[in-house]
């Protein structure tokens, strides 16, 4: 997890610093949900251990990348918005952490949630992921209607808030567990 939270940092630092000196960012986006995809998917490899998911998801993982790779060089150009890559992974992961919550319901082995730090990682990732998905679908469609567009993006930079402020409890929980 804390490695994702350093990959979406460096990413973070190379959008600005490349808007700043008004050059294109959106390529570091198509490489970004590749690996956010990847780390997050091999994360409920491992939660999700005794099910589906141990011979899945790395199957998944492996098509999300190609389908990706192909839809980056040849579908939607590196400079547009990824508008299928990114939903694509969004309903995969908005899967896979209510398959999680699920596991954790029928096993009833968790007892008390807010001391557990998968918990609050995997509502911070079906918040984020399940309010987004439809900014991401249409964000090349709304780019026309300025006000639109800004209102989206204001929407979806508070669903990122909350989202980091559940990654960030659930890191510090699985420190302060792991004492």
């Amino acid at each position: 997890m804390s490695i994702l939270l350093w990959v979406g940092v460096l990413v973070e630092i190379v959008a600005r610093t490349l808007a700043i000196y008004k050059l294109p960012n959106l390529p570091a986006l198509h490489v970004y949900v590749v690996i956010e995809f990847a780390l997050l998917a091999w994360m409920y490899q491992l939660y999700l251990h005794k099910t589906y998911a141990r011979y899945v998801i790395p199957v998944i993982i492996i098509a999300f990348t190609i389908f990706s790779i192909i839809n980056s060089l040849f579908i939607q150009s590196i400079y547009t918005f990824n508008t299928y890559s990114r939903p694509i992974s969004n309903l995969l992961l908005i899967i896979f952490a209510l398959s999680y919550f699920y596991k954790m319901l029928r096993e009833l082995k968790v007892r008390y949630l807010e001391k557990a730090p998968m918990f609050w990682v995997n509502t911070g990732i079906l918040i984020y992921f399940s309010g987004s998905l439809f900014l991401f679908i249409f964000s090349n469609y709304i780019v026309s209607d300025k006000g639109l567009l800004l209102l989206m993006w204001n929407i979806h930079s508070f669903l990122n808030i909350i989202h980091n402020i559940f990654y960030t409890i659930g890191l510090w929980l699985s420190r302060e567990n792991s004492e």
